[in-house]
């Protein structure tokens, strides 16, 4: 086998040596003043020296094997190492960047949910501009006025205006209604209060009465029927009162009788005032007290006895403001006569009819 030429030792390629082929002696070495020259033609210089075999790292090709040749790949490992590292760089600094945005996600929102400004506002309202959660909103709140808190006081005249029936109980500025006025202990216009009573012979039953203004507002108007537990099926009693505001107090007058007005209740009210009208004479017991009638809690309650010895007559009366007559009971022996069992508003056309089928002479009350 021919052997191969190399153009200089730095790149010569020996030919695999064959098992069979004794060893090659080392060459002897070339003297640094005369280097080897090239074989060609033309060349007048002695005869070509064999070419000196240098160390190399890559270990030897096996026997009958090819020899090894550099490929691109090795060529470019060095350029798809500087590509990897530089993409591990930038992912890095990719994530580092994003950490501060992941740590402030709430449960099951997303980095898309944070930014937007429906996901960071209460209720999911837009706000005006969107606002990061990772930053505080401050919002400025106005004080609340004194004015609108506080509560306003209730009307305490007795026109017809007033409101429905009320619980007194737990009511703000309810102590605001003039105890001393009787106007105040009348019942509401346009109202059905609903009586316990026990009768004198021993009979109980029900009372409704039905409260209108039937002449102008310084007229109170009652209607009363009467049910009897002993005779359901008789017709119910009738009783109509008007109520009347004059300089000395508040009168009260019978529908049948319209020019008989007794005193009802004087100018100011207080504990131990006294009266007297054609039915006996009264003194209020008690003032500007709270009593429970029904499991219902009432204050500012005056009571009152009426005595009438000729009559037999002995009983106290409790007023409430708004409710008129809550409790009646006999003077002497505490026993009860009347109790108010609750009111229920009252269609003011059911009222206005109630009042052309029962009042008759309320035009002639002076």
């Amino acid at each position: 086998m021919a052997s191969l030429k190399s153009a200089g030792p730095a790149s010569s390629v020996s030919p695999a040596p064959s098992t069979a082929s004794p060893p090659i002696a080392p060459p002897p070495s070339t003297p640094p003043s005369q280097p080897a020259k090239a074989d060609g033609p033309g060349s007048s210089a002695g005869p070509l020296l064999p070419p000196v075999a240098l160390p190399s790292c890559v270990p030897p090709p096996s026997p009958g094997a090819p020899p090894l040749a550099q490929t691109p790949a090795q060529s470019k490992s060095w350029f798809l190492w500087a590509v990897g590292g530089s993409l591990l760089v930038v992912l890095f600094l990719a994530g580092y960047r994003l950490l501060p945005i992941r740590s402030n996600l709430q449960p099951g929102q997303t980095a898309s949910q944070q930014n937007s400004p429906v996901a960071s506002s209460p209720a999911g309202k837009s706000p005006s501009t969107p606002t990061l959660i990772s930053e505080p909103v401050i919002t400025t709140e106005l004080p609340k006025t004194t004015e609108s808190a506080a509560p306003k006081p209730i009307p305490t005249t007795s026109k017809s205006t007033d409101p429905q029936p009320l619980d007194t109980t737990g009511i703000a500025g309810i102590e605001s209604i003039p105890l001393d006025v009787p106007e105040s202990y009348l019942p509401y216009i346009n109202t059905a209060y609903r009586y316990f009573i026990h009768y004198p012979d021993g009979d109980s039953g029900r009372l409704e009465m039905v409260v209108a203004a039937a002449d102008s507002p310084s007229l109170r108007t009652t209607i009363e029927l009467t049910h009897s537990e002993r005779h359901p099926n008789d017709p119910p009693g009738l009783w109509v009162y008007h109520y009347l505001t004059r300089k000395d107090g508040l009168y009260r007058v019978t529908d049948e009788e319209p020019s008989k007005a007794d005193l009802y209740l004087p100018r100011d009210l207080a504990d131990g005032k006294r009266w007297k009208n054609n039915v006996g004479s009264f003194e209020v017991t008690e003032f500007d007290t709270t009593i429970t009638v029904e499991g219902q809690k009432f204050r500012g309650v005056l009571a009152y006895r009426l005595r009438n010895p000729k009559l037999d007559l002995d009983q106290t009366t409790w007023l409430a403001p708004g409710y008129g007559e809550v409790l009646v009971r006999h003077g002497a022996s505490g026993d009860e006569i009347s109790r108010l069992l609750g009111s229920d508003p009252k269609d003011a056309g059911t009222v206005e009819a109630l009042v052309k089928k029962h009042v008759v002479n309320f035009r002639k009350v002076r």
